[in-house]
């Protein structure tokens, strides 16, 4: 090895010119050659000093090589030293073979070869080097080895004291988590309160308002209110789910719901972000999707606002559409398929981008993140939402030429919540042309048109409407309908109305604008400038059904002597309790005025006659005095809240054997409050805001007479045994 430090030989001879030969072969080697002339001499040198190997002369005068060796063997520290005896005497096989026993590794005569010698000498060298190295490593590893078994003893004492320090502190954090727990709990609780209070104020009233006489557009400015107040009242509900989310009780509601509004009310809310961008906003169902579904409308539209928010978000000119479709039916008969797109001409995804988009708190890439903003979560979130609904969500997707999200979920076919009906009677010839250089919306205008059993044509160019409405005029079978887009690229809908109102083939034909772009005065101008109708993008099918059978009663009167039902509107639907019950008395307790308010006039709409107390004191007090068929009791009241005042009625109830439906009303909503109300007595549970066909279901079951649960909690009991 380079750098080794030379190694010790020692040679023994009684002769010293032999002596003095062997040191000239073996200096060669490099090493350190001591002399003995004597067995006694070497081995004294053996307890001065270490040797990697002794050149050993057999016949000395005072101790012979042999008994040198025997000797050596007998110690410790060279028992193991290579001897190669060196003699000039003429031996037996013998001599060599006690020379071997005594662990000799070579026997060699005189006259020996030098290089012989010299090599056999270098191979135990070099032996003895690696053998030293290899002692002085072992003694290192020792060492080390001492040194870890000594920290790790340190270091056991040392964690041995943590673990009992830790245990101590966890201790003391898991009352702390216990008590920040509560606080959260608390905290949870009083947001929800104090926030749904209000929504529960702006949400009521617009149902409210939505059940009174209004023109067309003030209806929409209150549906906008109501779809707002309840797309807010969502998000609110998110934030107080992250409970149930991290606990794993996220629950999924089964609802009947009518598809149209949920899908044009999501559109609706998000038109302003499209006209300020200009951007067209489209939605189409299908006319094979059945109108009443069954199942979470809220996350479903939740689901929807997502898709159509990021993709107004990542979209900067074009068309947003949303289209809804029945697809292969599952083996239930009663239960459906329906898929779900949101497509867009942005700026679409690569593959890599598409593999982290349903990640938590990721996006396309941080420039998308830079310029667009957004933390990607909603798309995880939706995700989630999909596939517990049983169901699958992905996207279709072209760099620069924009995406496609869909969602396809199960859902089983509802039951009609509303009096919606499309009333085609009599429209069967009816001609309507469509003017749009829209693809997207010529094929929406037309599906929808053609549904309602109308004769629908559609192009692209107003020079080609020219044509047809000619051409229409001379077979003696005119347009009824036209409706134009406002912004064409050859000529917007102005000048398109401008040069048709010339034509003799149109003096009979009503005209409607369609706009994405739907600014303050424009339909006041429409109708100045000679347009019959006014409609604004995304096109709602209730809006054009009516529009379009408002403009042509004439003919279908005329026709058939009756004029066309109009589409009857969500909001307008009857919430209907029994004529009985209407009769019966009902005490409302809540201490919030605007909340006094709502359920008034909800109740007053209801037909039910009310009677309101301010707390839970107040509430036992009139219970006492008069007869109430049920009590709206609001659970944070002061005084006495709806839990103490409920168990004070009960109690009461012992001794006249009375019974009297209490139905907890709490802007809480978190989780375990209805089992906190159904615990304290209470008959049954609502949370604000609510709505008037909540109301009246809950009446429905509670007032009855056909009810069993209406009935007193001893008579049911009485009957079952």
């Amino acid at each position: 090895m380079l750098n080794d430090p030379p190694v010790n030989i020692l040679l023994v001879d009684d002769q010293s010119e032999n002596l003095m030969a062997l040191e000239a072969v073996l200096t060669a080697t490099g090493q350190n050659i001591v002399k003995a002339h004597s067995g006694r001499e070497a081995l004294i040198r053996m307890l001065e000093n270490e040797f990697a190997i002794v050149i050993l002369d057999i016949q000395m005068p005072d101790m012979t090589g042999y008994e040198v060796a025997s000797t050596m063997r007998k110690r410790d520290a060279t028992k193991h030293t290579p001897i190669i005896f060196l003699t000039a005497m003429y031996t037996e096989d013998a001599d060599a073979t006690f020379a071997y026993s005594l662990g000799a590794v070579d026997f060699l005569t005189k006259p020996f070869v030098p290089d012989v010698l010299k090599s056999k000498v270098q191979v135990f060298v070099e032996l003895y080097k690696k053998t030293r190295e290899i002692r002085r490593q072992t003694e290192l590893l020792a060492e080390k080895e001492r040194e870890r078994l000594e920290a790790e003893k340190q270091y056991i004492k040392e964690e041995l004291l943590r673990k009992e320090m830790e245990r101590q502190l966890l201790e003391e954090r898991g009352l702390q988590l216990e008590k920040a727990d509560q606080m959260k709990t608390e905290f949870l609780a009083n947001m929800s309160h104090e926030i749904r209070t209000p929504i529960n104020g702006v949400i009521g009233m617009a149902e409210l308002l939505l059940h009174t006489p209004m023109s067309s557009e003030q209806r929409e400015f209150a549906q906008i209110i109501r779809e707002s107040a309840q797309a807010l009242l969502i998000i609110i509900n998110d934030i107080l789910d992250l409970s149930k989310i991290e606990a794993g009780r996220l629950d999924l509601d089964s609802l009947d719901f009518h598809v149209v509004p949920l899908v044009e009310g999501t559109a609706e809310l998000l038109a302003e972000t499209a006209r300020t961008k200009e951007l067209s906003v489209m939605t189409f169902i299908e006319p094979q999707v059945p109108p009443f579904l069954n199942g979470d409308p809220g996350r479903l539209r939740q689901v929807l606002l997502n898709l159509v928010g990021n993709a107004l978000k990542f979209t900067e000119s074009g068309e947003v559409i949303i289209r809804v479709a029945s697809v292969a039916s599952s083996d239930s008969t009663n239960q459906i398929n329906v898929k779900f797109s949101v497509s867009d001409t942005g700026i679409g995804l690569t593959e890599e981008a598409k593999i982290r988009l349903f990640r938590p708190f990721s996006q396309a890439d941080g420039s998308t993140t830079r310029k667009f903003g957004g933390t990607g979560l909603g798309l995880s979130i939706s995700k989630r939402l999909v596939e517990m609904m049983g169901g699958q969500i992905g996207v279709n997707s072209v760099p620069g030429e924009g995406s496609t999200f869909w969602f396809e979920v199960p859902l089983q076919i509802g039951q009609p919540t509303s009096k919606i009906s499309f009333d085609k009677t009599g429209f069967e010839n009816t001609k309507v042309l469509v003017v749009d250089d829209q693809d997207s919306a010529r094929a929406i205008f037309n599906a929808y048109i053609s549904s309602w059993g109308m004769e629908c044509i559609c192009v692209e160019r107003p020079e080609q409407a020219f044509v047809l409405l000619e051409q229409a005029a001379a077979a003696n079978s005119p347009f009824d309908l036209v409706i134009t887009d406002l912004k064409m690229p050859e000529q917007d809908g102005f000048e398109f109305l401008e040069d048709a109102r010339r034509m003799p083939a149109c003096a009979q034909t009503k005209f409607v604008l369609c706009t994405g772009y739907d600014l303050a005065g424009q339909s006041e101008n429409a109708t100045t400038q000679g347009f019959d109708g006014y409609l604004t993008k995304p096109v709602q099918q209730s809006r054009l059904f009516n529009l379009i059978a408002s403009l042509v009663s004439e003919k279908v009167s005329s026709k058939d002597g009756v004029a066309p039902t109009l589409l009857t509107a969500d909001e307008e639907a009857g919430v209907d309790i029994d004529v009985a019950m209407q009769s019966m008395k009902i005490l409302l307790a809540e201490d919030n005025l605007v909340n006094q308010k709502v359920a008034m006039a909800q109740l007053r709409k209801l037909g039910m006659r009310t009677v309101t107390v301010s707390n839970g004191l107040e509430a036992v007090e009139e219970v006492c005095r008069n007869n109430y068929a049920l009590v709206f009791m609001d659970c944070q009241m002061p005084e006495m809240d709806g839990f103490e005042a409920t168990q004070e009625i009960r109690n009461l109830e012992l001794k006249t054997g009375k019974h009297i439906p209490i139905i907890g009303l709490t802007a809480h909503a978190m989780e375990g409050d209805r089992e906190r109300c159904l615990a304290s007595g209470m008959s049954d549970y609502l949370s604000k805001p609510t709505s008037l066909e909540r109301l009246s279901k809950i009446l429905n079951k509670w007032l009855s007479a056909k009810s069993p649960e209406s009935l007193p909690a001893f008579v049911k009991s009485d009957s079952a045994g």
